[in-house]
């Protein structure tokens, strides 16, 4: 999967340089203004935020051509952000969340991680879909079960729960729902109708 990167942020064009660079599926094209040809030749454009309205409207013209777009933002309460996280293909991340969650949300975003979820059709905009693992992971989370709990309830270890965690976390920024805490986690698993209250 070929990723560009459109704005001048030299943190996010960096981050996806190095990081992407290691993963056997993804290609990184290179850091390019908005409007540059680079994009068409992209499945996942990552957009600088900071551009405001006028990356907010590339985003939902390059999300109408059957293109994935991160947005990399400050803040989520602007009201084109909102909007462009309407568009199907647009997604949303903070970053202040940091250059390894952004490089697994652009793996998750890229399907570069193998994954068993079953294929349900198309889903809604913040409807996240776990895998049967990961939904047991979340739901022994949200009922305050420590890793290691968690792992010996599984059957794996501490780290191999830490790493579904990551990428339950990941799934759920990804919607536009995240979940960066244990409490987080609860709700997200209250409100998928996981557990009851």
């Amino acid at each position: 999967m070929r990723v560009s990167f459109a704005g001048p942020d030299p943190w996010i064009g960096s981050t996806l340089s190095q990081r992407l660079a290691s993963v056997d599926k993804c290609e990184y094209l290179g850091q390019a203004p908005l409007d540059s040809e680079l994009h068409a030749e992209a499945e996942l454009v990552v957009l600088d935020g900071a551009a405001g309205g006028s990356a907010s409207h590339r985003a939902v013209e390059l999300a109408h051509t059957g293109r994935r777009v991160l947005i990399v933002i400050e803040e989520i309460g602007r009201p084109h952000i909102l909007a462009a996280r309407e568009a199907t293909g647009v997604r949303v991340f903070r970053r202040s969340e940091g250059p390894e969650q952004l490089v697994e949300l652009i793996l998750q975003i890229l399907h570069c991680e193998e994954t068993d979820a079953e294929d349900e059709g198309p889903l809604p905009n913040d409807t996240v879909r776990l895998s049967a693992q990961e939904r047991r992971v979340l739901i022994l989370t949200a009922r305050s079960a420590s890793a290691r709990e968690i792992g010996h309830e599984l059957g794996v270890t501490s780290g191999t729960v830490a790493a579904y965690l990551r990428r339950i976390r990941a799934k759920y920024a990804i919607a536009g729902r995240p979940a960066r805490t244990k409490l987080d986690l609860y709700r997200r698993a209250v409100e998928d109708e996981l557990i009851t209250e």
